[in-house]
């Protein structure tokens, strides 16, 4: 089962100029961009995730799932990884067992600030 594709990016942010009120705020380079790219399926579920952000700089990420319920499989399981700029990687694990539910989320952090994708994911 695919979930689709969801895109995070963190907000752009205006520095306000000293001294004259009357100037254009100028604009800062926006943060980190990542589309993220969940597949569940033929017992395993994976997660594409791309680098998408306009500057091209490396990201500093994060996978981290959490069991919300069941008794079957670990409590965390946590994986760093680098993107690389303009590139993806995909992260592969086994299936969830039947009656589990993970809460997935992955961040990723660089110059201008940090994204992230939150979603929960049940076998």
């Amino acid at each position: 089962m695919t979930f689709g594709r969801v895109q995070a990016q963190a907000p752009v942010q205006q520095q306000q100029p000293q001294g004259n009120q009357n100037q254009n705020p100028v604009a800062v380079p926006a943060g980190p961009s990542i589309n993220v790219t969940p597949d569940q399926g033929n017992q395993k579920i994976t997660f594409t995730v791309q680098n998408t952000s306009a500057l091209p700089r490396d990201l500093k990420c994060t996978y981290n799932a959490k069991k919300l319920s069941g008794q079957i499989g670990p409590p965390t399981t946590t994986k760093d990884f680098t993107l690389k700029a303009g590139a993806s990687t995909t992260l592969k694990f086994m299936e969830i067992p039947i009656g589990t539910t993970y809460q997935v989320d992955i961040s990723c952090t660089g110059q201008n600030g940090g994204a992230g994708y939150s979603h929960n994911f049940s076998g």
